[in-house]
């Protein structure tokens, strides 16, 4: 078994920003900051104003460099039109990565609606598609039911407010 990341482990931070084609380094429609203490809602008004709060123990929302290489992986295979297995331990970051890598393709999908190319490392690429652009389509979350709420906040505590609709279901 190999970690499936070994041709990109002498890539930087920097580096995985640029081949994202993210050089302001910050994942789009991800929150800017995040409190990992934080008890309310971030998408409601109270937690709105707490990530305001220079004084709230608000920290800055910067991926870790296996969290990027994952995004960048997922994305490259999504290029491919192959099917991607997303596992690691316990705490690493997988739910953040599935999350960052639908948002990047929303937003790759908007720069290839605008400008006819998508950013970065994927500049010059197609997908299979009539149009060459990332369809939009919804995406699914499955989890156990147990993980159900945890993903939900995560997500809220994670994207700008209202940038995805969630519809959670228990079915």
């Amino acid at each position: 078994w190999s970690e499936g990341v070994e041709d990109l482990n002498t890539l930087t931070t920097d580096e995985l920003w640029e081949r994202l084609g993210l050089p302001q380094k910050q994942l789009p429609f991800f929150q800017e900051w995040s409190n990992p203490d934080l008890v309310v809602d971030t998408w409601s008004n109270e937690g709105q104003q707490c990530l305001k709060d220079a004084n709230s123990g608000r920290q800055p929302l910067v991926p870790r460099w296996h969290q990027l290489v994952g995004i960048y992986r997922t994305l490259e295979q999504v290029f491919k039109d192959k099917p991607l297995l997303l596992m690691d331990g316990v705490g690493l970051g997988k739910t953040l990565q599935a999350v960052r890598a639908i948002a990047c393709m929303a937003y790759y999908r908007e720069c290839f609606r605008t400008k006819g190319t998508f950013p970065g490392h994927f500049m010059g690429r197609r997908m299979n598609t009539p149009n060459g652009n990332i369809p939009n389509l919804p995406h699914i979350i499955i989890c156990p039911v147990n993980l159900r709420n945890q993903w939900e906040y995560e997500i809220k505590r994670f994207l700008k407010l209202a940038s995805f609709d969630l519809f959670p279901y228990i079915g």
